[in-house]
This record gives structure tokens, C-alpha cells and sequence, in this order.
């Protein structure tokens, strides 16, 4: 039941040991949870599951890190590791999103200018229009990976715009009457994509 809760529990002023990390609360003492203690003993288990457990983890991670030279230079630079360690909203820029994009290598006409619409939508779009697209294609309104990953535009006979968030993939029309008609195409999918279930 409360098995692998550490090495040991803090009560009152004194340090209770385990005579090993793993062993079991239960049979620890007879005389270790009485009824008068619990609360001092649930308090050590939360302190310890809080704060305890997660230093650990960070510990090891920093001694991983340091494995060739990896968190040194993170100490030099810390700017550029912000985004993956601290929570916070970056601002999205239209080429960051373009930049996962990944089109066919081949195609006709139509496929060619729907491609420039594409890349001319998501460079003029606001931020928050970028976060729907974001939304609309991969689930999160984050770039995926860091901006390490893709987002897959594939070009069939369809008659709507779809996206799979799982593969992070866009099907889109091989084209478009004009610019006027793909961008409203496109507006009426990301800014309802919230309802749709593969957004969810």
C-alpha cells in the first residue's frame, strides 16, 4: 500500500530510518503508526511524494546532463533552453509555422498555388490566427516538438479542407477558385476547430 516511500519519515524532531528505501510502511514498526501520529506520518508521506521525489528526479537529470559538457553549456546560454524547461506563452511568428510545413515535392498548378496560399495566409495571420491553425492541425496551439516537428500538407480530389491531429497531417483541395475563396475555406475550419473532434 505505501511501499517505495523513501528512506525516512520525519517525526517531530526525529529522523525515523527504514532499514531499507523499499520496504513496506506497514511492517516498519509496530510502533511507528499509532493513532495519535497518523497526520505527523500523512504529512511526511506528501512532503516527501512533493518535494522529495522530484528533487531526486531533478538531481539525476542535472548529473545526466552534465554528460559531455551538455549542462554547462546550458548554464552559458540559459535563453535558449527557457522554452523546454519554463512554462510560458511564446509569441507565434508566421515563418516559424511555415517552417514546419511540408508540402508534396510534386504536383501541377493547382497544387502550386494553393502552396503560395498557404505560405501567404499563415505569414499575414495574427497570432491567435496561427495558434487555431496550430489547433486545427496537431492538437496543441504550440509549435509540435519544440518546432521540431512537421505538419504533412497532402493535396487529393477532395472538396473540403481536413486534418488529422494524430498525424499531424492537413488534406487539402488540389485548388481554389481564387485567394478570396481558400482563405475563407481555411478561416471556417480553424476558427471552429475547437468543436471538432479532431481537435479534441
Amino acid at each position: 500500500m505505501c511501499s517505495n516511500i523513501g528512506k525516512s519519515i520525519k517525526r517531530g524532531s526525529k529522523i525515523l530510518y527504514f532499514d531499507h528505501p523499499n520496504q513496506d510502511l506497514i511492517n516498519v514498526s509496530s510502533n511507528l503508526f499509532q493513532n495519535d501520529n497518523k497526520m505527523e506520518v500523512i504529512r511526511s508521506i506528501i512532503v516527501h511524494d512533493a518535494i522529495g521525489k522530484p528533487e531526486l528526479l531533478l538531481d539525476q537529470f542535472r548529473d545526466g546532463l552534465s554528460i559531455l559538457g551538455f549542462g554547462e553549456e546550458m548554464k552559458k546560454h540559459p535563453e535558449l533552453m527557457k522554452p523546454v524547461f519554463v512554462p510560458g506563452k511564446i509569441q507565434l511568428k508566421g515563418t516559424d509555422v511555415v517552417n514546419i510545413l511540408r508540402f508534396p515535392t510534386c504536383g501541377g498548378e493547382d497544387e502550386a498555388r494553393t502552396k503560395e496560399y498557404i505560405k501567404k495566409y499563415i505569414l499575414e495571420a495574427s497570432p491567435e490566427a496561427l495558434e487555431n491553425f496550430l489547433v486545427f492541425s496537431t492538437g496543441s496551439p504550440t509549435l509540435p516538438s519544440f518546432g521540431l516537428g512537421t505538419v504533412e500538407i497532402k493535396f487529393e480530389a477532395e472538396t473540403s479542407i481536413f486534418a488529422s491531429t494524430c498525424l499531424q497531417e492537413i488534406t487539402m483541395p488540389k485548388g481554389f477558385p481564387d485567394k478570396e475563396t481558400f482563405i475563407t475555406a481555411l478561416d471556417a475550419v480553424i476558427n471552429t476547430c475547437s468543436k471538432a473532434f479532431n481537435c479534441i
